[in-house]
């Protein structure tokens, strides 16, 4: 049973780790239930301080991931149309078509609302350029976290 739960465990780290760039997958939340499978198991016993911290790590990275296109937005000058334009295309993107829509609908949403409300192809491009930035930027902090919990997951049953 417990070779059972390792694998399992790893599955879900490797593809918590995958989530970090294919939108189809919750990285974060994968790559937590990953450590928490390992927790079960003999070999391997984690802190509740610990899980609790991963978990919370884990669901503010997750809904970071959703924020921080709309924060890259603003941060770079974008008109409020453009930010707005951010935040509706990631909806969107989610309901719509999941895999591509989360990557695509955030930067056409920004483009589209930089357009409608400055006329000015150059500046909606800027903006565009800020959503995918922060799309960038959530990439790297679930990257991050989801390799984190692969090597800390293999060192600790190792």
């Amino acid at each position: 049973m417990d070779w059972f739960l390792l694998v399992i465990a790893f599955l879900f780290l490797i593809a918590g780790l995958a989530g970090a760039v294919l939108p189809v997958l919750p990285g974060p939340p994968l790559s937590f239930l990953g450590l928490l499978i390992l927790h079960f198991s003999s070999q391997v016993q984690f802190s509740l301080a610990f899980l609790v911290v991963a978990a919370l790590v884990a669901a503010l990275i997750t809904v970071l991931d959703y924020v921080i296109p709309t924060y890259f937005t603003q941060k770079l000058k974008a008109s409020p149309a453009a930010v707005r334009g951010t935040f509706v295309g990631t909806l969107l993107g989610l309901f719509l078509i999941p895999p591509v829509g989360i990557l695509i609908f955030p930067i056409l949403g920004a483009f589209v609302g930089e357009l409608i409300f400055s006329n000015d192809v150059q500046k909606a491009f800027k903006s565009a350029f800020a959503s995918f930035a922060g799309l960038v930027g959530g990439i790297v902090i679930k990257g991050v976290y989801g390799l984190w919990a692969l090597v800390y997951g293999a060192f600790a049953l190792f």
